[in-house]
């Protein structure tokens, strides 16, 4: 820890369970309190590391609720070389656990009120990194157009479909894409939120966001795609709760076709990395779910 922090622990580090790329532990640090050490999987790519840890310093100054970045190194010695990010902990409770009322009504509607937050840091365009280190695009349109065929190709690759099953559906999106242009600005979003990556406070609200590897310059309607169909069907109201808190003055423009596209970008790929990690389950509800989104949607 002085490595990463120059400070000296102040008792034992206890593990933390979830996560798929990160090792996480819990660490008593004199001057610091407790912190999070993230240490990420051997290998991983540290522009992509640099690009998240930029996210989540963006989202605290605009006052999103998510640990305080304390520090990053891309090439920890002491923990064999890997890429290690410590953050302020911030305690809490599985929000899974909170009950239903107003108790529901009060977690998914500060969680709105903080993605409409995250939602308000613009971005100079749509792109995989939001600290410039990627290819940006002026319209929206464009960046679905540059994510399909590595999608498709992942699809196939795995065999989590064949080609003439995915490629239409993907390509309808595009060109769905291309009739939002007029109302879609690049934002800030975190791409991963679920339950797992939420945090709730005594008080039953939101505490903390967070696990921002993921994040990315999109359309802001890519953050309730997870939450829509993995968490708002558990609890009666949430979903009400959620876009009441997240767009007070009605629904966001054109917003049915906008869900209906980062929900086949989103679903189709959840698909094909579930299968190339062999995420049996994750793929399976993603399939289930994508099939859904295509039904509604008519297709």
């Amino acid at each position: 820890m002085a490595e990463l922090l120059s400070a000296t622990l102040a008792g034992e580090p206890e593990p933390l369970g979830g996560g798929f790329d990160n090792e996480s532990w819990v660490v008593p640090v004199l001057g610091f309190g407790r912190v999070l050490l993230r240490i990420a999987r051997p290998g991983a790519d540290p522009g992509k590391l640099r690009a998240s840890w930029r996210a989540q310093e963006l989202a605290f100054d605009a006052g999103v609720p998510t640990g305080r970045c304390l520090s990053f190194s891309e090439h920890c010695e002491a923990l064999g070389g890997r890429a290690c990010r410590v953050v302020a902990f911030v305690d809490g409770r599985d929000p899974g656990d909170i009950g239903p009322g107003l108790a529901t009504e009060a977690f998914f509607g500060s969680l709105g009120a903080a993605m409409a937050r995250l939602h308000g840091i613009g971005c100079d365009g749509f792109s995989s990194r939001v600290d410039g280190s990627a290819p940006a695009f002026d319209r929206w349109s464009a960046y679905v157009e540059s994510r399909v065929p590595a999608i498709v190709r992942r699809a196939v690759v795995s065999g989590a479909f064949a080609e003439h099953e995915i490629s239409p559906v993907l390509s309808e999106a595009a060109d769905l894409a291309r009739e939002v242009d007029h109302v879609v600005a690049p934002s800030l979003t975190h791409r991963d939120l679920h339950l797992a990556n939420l945090v709730a406070g005594d008080d039953g609200r939101l505490a903390a966001i967070v696990d921002w590897d993921a994040a990315e310059a999109w359309d802001p309607m890519v953050d309730f795609v997870k939450l829509r169909w993995q968490a708002c069907s558990r609890f009666d109201g949430a979903e009400q709760a959620l876009w009441a808190a997240y767009s007070p003055a009605g629904e966001p423009r054109m917003q049915r076709e906008r869900l209906h596209i980062v929900d086949v970008l989103e679903l189709a790929n959840g698909v094909a990395n579930s299968r190339m990690e062999g995420w049996t389950r994750y793929e399976a509800q993603n399939r289930s779910w994508l099939a859904a989104a295509l039904e509604r949607s008519g297709h």
